[in-house]
């Protein structure tokens, strides 16, 4: 009797553990599924980004039904897109620089420039050609994490902007280094 009690009690007490576990389990999953199925929790890039710029009173155009938005921010303007992509959305600010294509010693310095400051910001600087114009245009663009949890999610959303314009600054400053080194090299 004792042998039985002895081999018994054990697994009856395993059982009860495996059952509580089971069920902690599927509560917890059971939760999170209700959780993220409410329609609050699961706000859309564009609806949270709609609610963020009325917030801030910052006047915007949607673009292809809701996929992308356009705005002005001090006096830029702004493109949201890929806002299906998740939890992230992008931001560009497009042709806010732009040289002509036959000033090959600019396209020279655009080029350093561009490469000097994406090694050293979290913002990407890229260039185009518009060959209708005959110039060379840069943008910059942030893929920045987009949810409803971000606390303070206005004051946020207003730092990658302004961090996108911050590159502009860096930009000319880099420009304008490296015209001087070719002033001095070609003083010389």
């Amino acid at each position: 009797m004792d042998t039985l009690l002895t081999i018994f009690i054990p697994i009856i007490i395993c059982a009860v553990g495996i059952y509580l576990f089971w069920r902690y389990k599927n509560n917890k999953e059971a939760k999170q599924n209700t959780e993220y199925s409410n329609p609050d929790f699961l706000e859309t890039n564009s609806k949270l980004l709609t609610n963020t710029l009325k917030k801030l009173h910052l006047s915007y155009e949607k673009i292809n039904n809701d996929k992308s938005f356009a705005i002005t921010y001090q006096g830029e303007h702004f493109i949201i897109y890929d806002l299906d992509n998740g939890p992230f959305i992008n931001i560009a600010d497009t042709w806010w620089y732009d040289s002509p294509l036959d000033d090959i010693e600019n396209l020279t310095l655009i080029r350093k420039a561009v490469n000097e400051c994406n090694y050293h910001t979290g913002v990407k600087l890229m260039y185009a050609i518009n060959k209708e114009k005959q110039v060379v245009g840069i943008h910059s663009m942030a893929t920045i994490f987009w949810k409803r949890q971000i606390p303070d999610i206005e004051n946020y959303f207003c730092s990658m902007l302004t961090r996108l314009l911050q590159t502009h600054q860096l930009f000319f400053r880099e420009m304008e280094e490296l015209r001087r080194e070719r002033y001095k090299t070609d003083k010389n």
